[in-house]
């Protein structure tokens, strides 16, 4: 029981036992009482907390009304648990039992966008955004590049017996090799193979079959 009222003592909303006792005896008489506090708590949330909305529920236990009275006012599709904002009691005898609901707005509606802070860190991250975009890409076209690098733009067939590999001229007939310069070198058996090979195999890939 002392824990009981311990929690209930720290939802208190007010702690003087007279305005207590006022707050009690306004209720008791007439209802619009809710109505007025709500308007005042609505006009609060216009002024400095722009784009929330709340809803306001009380349940009163009154000496002498057995069955209780339960008041609702504001937006009654805020009344679930996901916008419950807490249960207070507006009195010092637990009579008065009020639940308040609040929906709060996207933080994008929240946000002040005219702070300097807010401003820097959106262009900070639209600068980190065009970076990664940018290495995206050109790591794309890297690769891009490199897949067209086919094996056949570097071996080109002169004539039936005659190859262009990059900058040298390979005669497979007379077994030479003609470089840029003119120069002309004739190939030993066991580069000679290796390079009839090359020119002859699919793709110009040489494998250990």
């Amino acid at each position: 029981m002392v824990a009981v009222d311990s929690i209930k003592e720290g939802k208190r909303l007010i702690a003087s036992h007279s305005l207590s006792a006022k707050i009690r005896f306004l209720f008791l008489v007439d209802k619009v009482v809710f109505n007025v506090l709500n308007d005042l708590w609505q006009e609060d949330l216009n002024d400095s907390h722009t784009y929330c909305s709340g809803a306001l529920m009380l349940q009163s236990e009154l000496p002498g009304d057995r069955k209780g009275k339960k008041f609702m006012v504001g937006d009654s599709t805020l009344m679930a648990d996901k916008f419950k904002l807490g249960t207070y009691y507006l009195d010092d005898m637990y009579f008065l039992e009020l639940t308040v609901y609040l929906s709060l707005p996207s933080p994008w509606l929240c946000a002040d966008w005219g702070k300097t802070g807010i401003v820097s860190c959106s262009i900070v991250v639209v600068f980190c955004l065009c970076i990664f975009v940018l290495l995206f890409w050109n790591n794309r076209k890297k690769d891009n590049d490199d897949e067209a690098a086919d094996p056949d733009d570097f071996v080109i067939r002169i004539s039936e017996n005659k190859y262009q590999i990059g900058g040298v001229l390979f005669d497979e007939e007379a077994c030479t090799l003609t470089f840029g310069d003119q120069s002309v070198v004739r190939c030993s058996m066991q580069p000679y193979k290796l390079l009839s090979a090359f020119v002859h195999a699919k793709s110009h890939f040489l494998s250990n079959k």
